[in-house]
Formats: structure tokens, C-alpha cells, sequence
């Protein structure tokens, strides 16, 4: 992707020894990242320097932190252009590039359905007396998930506010802890069906808890779009 392809807020912002410095991307993939600073505001950085850098604005719910070093830069009238390239390649292609492609790290993310015969183990904890609740997963996003607790259980569940789902996706021998707050309700005959949005900041390690459901949803979309390719095109 390049310059045309990004959102004109959407910015990597650089540390340098004379403060902070933020250019435009103008263009991402695993191997570089070419970033605009425009005058007269111009970082003074040395090829081959290592430099901490981190995404902002675009679309992104937070902001993505990581290692680069100084590839090269170029002059124009306007901006100087800087090419950096990342630390971790293969990292930053698994954490970053391909989820952003793929619109996974967006404020307003796709969100995607399990595969009914592939579900995961899901567990709702808070409602009234700390008591808890198997529930089954009805759609997943990077920003939030739908539940569906049975029926037996609705009452406890029935002024909950905000909750704390245990996800384990199918073939992992861990499970994944979410918070969140409760933003729409509906009861049903199958149950109580929540809408939640995740609050990272609440989560230990939000790295490594980012990492871990970005591998999940990608495994989702991997599968919704091997079944879209496998259906029978109507002529």
C-alpha cells in the first residue's frame, strides 16, 4: 500500500533525542515503512540509527509501538522522507502489517462467526453473586464480541453491566481473559445475548492478550473466506 491508500491522520510517530517527531505514512508493508515529515519540523536521524517508533491516528484503536532502524531518507521541497525498517520483520508482518491490511486493528472492526463445528469454550463471569455462565460465541472483533448465555442462567445475568469473559478457541490449551462493558442487551428463546466492548486497558498484558485474539480472528476470517471460495458461484 502507499500514500493514497492511508487515511491522512495516520501517522508514525518517531523518538529522537530533540522530542517526538510525526510524519505521514506513505508507505507499510513487512520489510519498510516510508514515513513524510514535513518542514520545517525535520527529525535529524542517522542511517542505521535504531529507532523507537509507533503508529497513531488511521483508524487504529490505540496506538502500536515498535524497534526500527534509519533504512535511508530523501529530500523534497516540502517533506523529508525516512525509510525505517523494522527490528522483527516477521513480528511486525503476524502483529501489524497483516492485520491492518485487513482492517483487524480499526476502531470499527469486521467481526467474524466461529465455525459451528469448531466452537470455543466460553465462560461469563459477573453476574449477581459472582456467579458465572457457559455461553456460546456468536461473532468476535478485535473491538468486542456477542454472547449468548442459556436461558437457566439470564436472570443472574439480567443487570449486569459490565463482564469478564474466559475465551478458549478450539485446539489452544489456554484461554484468553476479556472485560468489558455491556453496550446492548436482548433476551431471547435461546437466552440473554450480550454486546460487549473489550477494554484493553483492563487486560494484564494487552500485548500479548492482542496477539493471542489476532491470531484467533484471523484464523476465523482465514476460514469464513475458504468457504466463500468453495461455493458455487450462481450463473
Amino acid at each position: 500500500m502507499d500514500g493514497s491508500d492511508f487515511p491522512s491522520d495516520f501517522i508514525l510517530r518517531v523518538r529522537t533525542l530533540d522530542g517526538d517527531a510525526a510524519g505521514a505514512v506513505f508507505s507499510l508493508n513487512e520489510q519498510a515503512i516510508v514515513a513524510r515529515f514535513p518542514r520545517p519540523h525535520l527529525p535529524q536521524l542517522a542511517v542505521g540509527r535504531e529507532v523507537m517508533a509507533a503508529f497513531e491516528g488511521g483508524g487504529l484503536r490505540r496506538r502500536f509501538g515498535l524497534r526500527t532502524r534509519v533504512g535511508g531518507w530523501h529530500e523534497s521541497e516540502s517533506f523529508r522522507a525516512y525509510t525505517f525498517r523494522p527490528c522483527d520483520p516477521v513480528d511486525f508482518f503476524d502483529r501489524f502489517v497483516y492485520p491492518y491490511h485487513n482492517g483487524l486493528l480499526r476502531r470499527e472492526t469486521a467481526r467474524f462467526t466461529p465455525e459451528p463445528e469448531r466452537p470455543p469454550r466460553v465462560e461469563v463471569l459477573g453476574g449477581a453473586d459472582g456467579r458465572g455462565s457457559l455461553a456460546r460465541l456468536l461473532d468476535l472483533s478485535l473491538a468486542g464480541l456477542r454472547v449468548c448465555i442459556p436461558p437457566h442462567h439470564a436472570d443472574a445475568f439480567a443487570t449486569a453491566q459490565r463482564i469478564r469473559v474466559r475465551l478458549q478457541p478450539p485446539g489452544r490449551n489456554r484461554y484468553l481473559e476479556l472485560v468489558g462493558d455491556i453496550r446492548h442487551a436482548s433476551l431471547g428463546e435461546e437466552g440473554l445475548t450480550f454486546g460487549m466492548r473489550i477494554d484493553w486497558t483492563a487486560a494484564q498484558d494487552a500485548n500479548a492478550s492482542e496477539a493471542f485474539l489476532t491470531d484467533y480472528v484471523m484464523e476465523l476470517q482465514r476460514a469464513q473466506l475458504s468457504t466463500k471460495a468453495t461455493q458455487p458461484v450462481a450463473v
